[in-house]
């Protein structure tokens, strides 16, 4: 359903709103524009962030204050959206990554990765839902949750990225050519 003329709901937490942005923390979120007097026809919309001086440490110990950050976000919202054990299983899938591009735990502090929730649904689902975006970046020994957004997509949900400084893409070319050797051009 098209709405004429109003302006998006925008939720995001500890915020104030202003005419145009939105303070969240000294930071300003520019509200989205409209598009030919429509809000609601954009495929992703963001409701809500919370970041930019969050930085939560991957642990067991902290599970719990991973989870009431979601559900501080989320609200009453179940489906679709992440938990602690979806961080988790991102932290372990990207130090996975890591190790097969054979970058040593040395050299593996700031890497940065995102993952969302929701996985796949069926082409036929044809709505909008809610889901989280989750952005960790590793330290020398750890890894930190530093910043989640819910938002609503259409379809299934993306696949998890990781992001190398030049340096670990450095090591890990280097690592990778070094595994064969290129023939030499033979005029014919």
């Amino acid at each position: 359903m098209l709405h004429f003329n109003k302006r998006p709901k925008v939720e995001i937490a500890g915020l104030r709103k202003t005419n145009r942005t939105c303070r969240i923390l000294n930071c300003l979120i520019p509200l989205p524009l409209p598009a030919r007097g429509f809000w609601n026809t954009q495929p992703e919309r963001v409701w809500q962030i919370l970041g930019d001086d969050m930085r939560i440490k991957i642990t067991q110990q902290n599970e719990a204050k991973i989870n009431a950050a979601f559900a501080g976000l989320n609200g009453k919202a179940q489906s679709h959206t992440a938990s602690a054990s979806e961080v988790f299983e991102l932290v372990t899938a990207m130090e996975n990554k890591l190790s097969e591009l054979q970058i040593a735990k040395k050299d593996r502090s700031g890497s940065k990765a995102s993952g969302m929730s929701g996985g796949a649904v069926p082409s036929a689902y044809k709505w909008q839902r809610a889901v989280n975006i989750y952005h960790i970046e590793r330290g020398a020994d750890a890894w930190f949750l530093v910043k989640i957004i819910k938002t609503e997509i259409y379809g299934s949900a993306r696949l998890d990225i990781l992001s190398l400084t030049p340096a670990q893409r450095d090591i890990a070319i280097a690592k990778f050519t070094a595994q064969f050797s290129v023939q030499d051009v033979v005029a014919a």
